[in-house]
């Protein structure tokens, strides 16, 4: 929860301390950090969780993570550089793509962490170190209110926490040490680039159709549509406490090849996110806008029925993280890349010609349409590869009891 809610808390800070116009440079600087995030941690973390023959040692994945990290900042520079923006606004972006950073760096503790059955300290460390950048950042734009100013202090503070944090606690659990093991680190990488494309095209699907107001519209249309697109998260969050701890279990039925007990699972998780998103979507439409406007002091009342179809865009977004990782577990990342890449195009097809003709709502119907898409794709391909892994088991009894 509090993971989650640091992108909900850091802009409105933002907003409340120095306004609109900053806030949507904060939240394009975040969205531009989250999509940097995807190299940071190229998909790792799934492939990490379910590794349940330990075909990776965590000194690798440690190692890996540290040159995916210094990628990620190098990626971070050369886009500020290309994009043409001014020194500050460059350096807001910088700072916010180190703090976003401190993710990726914990991310590798924590999937070992999972892996090894301490699900819970690694829930301890994410929640304790979320807590500290919010508490800093806040209290920095508060008192300083400069966007830039409290980006040094936060970008500083939360790299040096996270290491300290992390390394003083892990060591407790499992050995930190550092492997340049070269066949595992080429393995690991072929094996994650599919999931680090992946999340890299999810991230883009969710943040196009801001660019696109960005590129057609205002800095202040940008921070009314992430105000009212931040909630949508809050499906994914409720739907990842039901379904993350459960990564590790489904990915044991599949190698077990117990697939009754997988199908049963992941049916009842959909049907819990479809549970969640019918809920939320209740509450968005009731009071939704108004509590978004009291909070961020920015009036988005006007956009009660892009806040609910953007909340029914969450459902499916929701939906299909889940069949990601389904998808991971099965091994199966090659269908990730294929489905991601066709919302991909179709969202920015979509995204420039709504914006232009219909703003924020167009973007909204954009991302909607996108994600409905994906479900689809991504839905078909999890039952091609169940119903494939069926027949191959069948095929295997068969020649091996000998009746061939």
């Amino acid at each position: 929860m509090i993971s989650a809610a640091s992108s909900f808390v850091l802009l409105l800070c933002v907003t409340r301390a120095v306004g609109a116009v900053e806030g949507g440079i904060f939240s394009l600087a975040f969205a531009t950090s989250q999509i940097l995030l995807t190299f940071g941690k190229f998909g790792v973390r799934s492939f990490q969780a379910t590794d349940m023959k330990e075909e990776i040692s965590f000194g690798v994945y440690l190692q890996t993570r540290v040159w995916f990290c210094l990628g990620m900042l190098i990626l971070g520079i050369v886009y500020t550089l290309s994009a043409g923006y001014d020194l500050r606004k460059s350096a807001i972006f910088v700072l916010v793509c180190i703090i976003k950073i401190a993710d990726a760096i914990e991310d590798v503790f924590h999937g070992q962490l999972q892996n090894t059955g301490h699900l819970d300290v690694a829930g301890k460390l994410l929640t304790a170190r979320n807590l500290f950048t919010m508490l800093i950042f806040g209290i920095s734009i508060s008192i300083m209110e400069d966007l830039l100013s409290a980006s040094i202090i936060s970008a500083v503070t939360t790299i040096a926490v996270v290491i300290f944090l992390n390394i003083t606690v892990t060591r407790h659990y499992i050995p930190i040490e550092f492997s340049f093991e070269k066949v595992q680190t080429i393995y690991l990488v072929k094996a994650c680039f599919p999931l680090f494309l992946g999340s890299f095209l999810s991230l883009y699907i969710y943040n196009v159709p801001k660019y696109a107001i960005d590129f057609l519209g205002s800095e202040e249309e940008v921070t009314y549509y992430s105000i009212i697109f931040m909630p949508a998260f809050v499906i994914n969050l409720f739907s990842e406490f039901i379904f993350k701890p459960l990564l590790t279990t489904i990915a044991s039925m599949w190698a077990d090849k117990d697939f009754s007990a997988f199908f049963k699972t992941v049916l009842k998780l959909l049907a819990n996110i479809l549970l969640i998103t019918f809920a939320v979507i209740i509450g968005a439409y009731w009071i939704g806008t108004q509590v978004l406007s009291l909070a961020y002091a920015v009036d988005v009342t006007p956009y009660r029925t892009e806040l609910v179809l953007l909340m029914m865009s969450g459902g499916f977004s929701a939906a299909v993280y889940l069949l990601y990782n389904v998808l991971t577990s099965m091994r199966l990342q090659k269908i990730i890349i294929v489905n991601y890449f066709a919302a991909s195009i179709a969202v920015s097809i979509l995204s420039y010609l709504l914006v232009k003709y219909s703003q924020i709502h167009g973007a909204v119907t954009a991302y909607l349409i996108t994600e409905i898409l994906l479900f689809t794709l991504m839905l078909a391909g999890t039952y091609h590869g169940y119903q494939k892994g069926i027949r191959n088991n069948e095929s295997r009894n068969y020649n091996i009891s000998g009746d061939k």
